[in-house]
């Protein structure tokens, strides 16, 4: 999906529409309507704007077109915990990709990967790179803290 369509679904797609949605974000529904709109080639969402509406909405569809569009996956990071020490991290990854083979071994277990063996494929690699993801983050902020270059 383009960005553009992304935009246009979310705003139609929230309850009440861009007559509800704009009064969450400070903006008249029918300019809202025509910078979400691909035909409308005058007005466009500003970078805030859509931003402020993914926030309202709760739909990433617009970030996650974007990202597309430019070769990138997404993973949602606040659903990771947080360890108190790297070490505890490193053994949470480590925890988590022993999660991920089980689950690949148990969907090969009768040679067939069923829809619901990819999805929950799918959800426990998406985990383990939050994990990994919040690791190399955690590590980052550590050397910067400690000075090193």
């Amino acid at each position: 999906m383009n960005v553009l369509d992304a935009a246009h679904k979310t705003v139609l797609s929230y309850p009440g529409g861009s007559e509800a949605l704009c009064t969450r974000i400070d903006m008249s529904a029918a300019v809202l309507r025509s910078k979400v709109n691909p035909a409308v080639k005058t007005h466009r969402l500003a970078i805030e704007e859509a931003d402020e509406i993914m926030g309202v909405t709760q739909d990433y569809s617009i970030l996650q077109a974007l990202a597309a569009n430019h070769g990138f996956g997404l993973i949602k990071l606040e659903e990771v915990a947080q360890p108190a020490t790297i070490e505890q991290f490193l053994l949470a990854s480590n925890v988590a990709a022993g999660d991920l083979a089980r689950v690949i071994r148990d969907a090969l277990a009768d040679g067939v990967i069923s829809k619901n063996d990819l999805q929950l494929i799918e959800q426990t690699g998406a985990a383990a790179q939050a994990v990994i993801i919040s690791l190399v983050g955690r590590l980052r902020a550590h050397t910067r803290c400690a000075g090193k270059e």
